[in-house]
């Protein structure tokens, strides 16, 4: 019985981690068209820095997020190991947890 908890705590755990690198790509994606569309529209330049600037701090944020994601097995962080870091990596740096779903 825990350990069909302890596999649910997995998943839930894997799945906000896949969350915060799909919103990180979302972000990342959509920042060039939306200043392009904002610049379109003629908006004042202090709006269209000010988006921008805020745009950029909320993937920050979210990349901060990323990277100091715990792994929810081994509660190691996920994308580090040591002095060394990958915000791409599939697997946990520790404990060698997929990320992707089965």
């Amino acid at each position: 019985m825990t350990d069909t908890r302890d596999q649910q705590i997995i998943a839930a755990g894997l799945k906000r981690i896949r969350f915060l690198r799909r919103f990180l790509l979302v972000i990342v994606i959509l920042f060039a068209p939306l200043v392009y569309v904002m610049a379109m529209r003629e908006l004042p330049l202090r709006l269209i820095m000010t988006i921008g600037i805020a745009w950029i701090c909320v993937g920050v944020v979210v990349e901060l997020l990323i990277g100091f994601a715990r792994c929810p097995a081994c509660r190691g962080y996920f994308h580090v190991r040591g002095m060394s870091g990958n915000i791409f990596a599939k697997k946990c740096m520790h404990c060698g947890v997929a990320l992707k779903e089965n």
